[in-house]
């Protein structure tokens, strides 16, 4: 068994300006649990745990799904929190840009395991409130509204096996999808 997910990357120089605003962020360091660089993407479909067996059929689903789409342009812009600011638990950048492009893709690959996509917000988690931590990020998220990074082209999606480790999650790449 396997813990999978499909997930857009990003490109590595935008990684580095978003580790410098994870640093700008008014908050202790034990409360909050950062994405570390290299683990920065956006989350297209969970799959969660997956058999052998099961995970061919999916890649071979994915494959489908990409052969079906075109590149796109996605543009990062603003900053915000779930469940919301008032009680931030995960910290996160928003998704102007190919907003209905990552959510028609979503939907696609968790047609794939043949489940319906839960409402679906695309976002690029940059990190989570350690349990039972309150901090107040407010008057931060509100001015970082307009925060934004450069669009870049999203020339194909992968897999990705998660190991949760004590240290943090280890991804290792499966597989990559190209669109047509």
């Amino acid at each position: 068994m396997a813990r999978i997910f499909f997930a857009l990357e990003v490109p590595d120089n935008l990684r580095r300006q978003i580790t410098q605003l994870q640093q700008e962020v008014p908050v202790n360091t034990g409360d909050i649990k950062w994405v570390e660089k290299n683990n920065l993407h956006i989350t297209l479909y969970f799959a969660g745990e997956v058999e052998e067996a099961k995970l061919q059929i999916l890649l071979e689903r994915a494959e489908n799904v990409a052969a079906q789409l075109q590149p796109f342009k996605i543009g990062i812009r603003g900053m915000g929190a779930f469940p919301n600011v008032w009680r931030p638990q995960v910290l996160w950048l928003g998704i102007d840009e190919g907003k209905a492009e990552i959510t028609t893709l979503a939907k696609m690959l968790a047609v794939t395991k043949g489940k319906k996509q839960k409402s679906f917000v695309p976002h690029l988690t940059i990190g989570r409130i350690r349990s039972g931590r309150k901090v107040n990020l407010k008057r931060f998220l509100q001015q970082q509204e307009d925060y934004a990074l450069a669009s870049y082209l999203a020339t194909k999606f992968c897999c990705f096996q998660s190991e949760l480790t004590p240290q943090g999650p280890i991804y290792t790449k499966i597989r990559e999808f190209f669109f047509s």
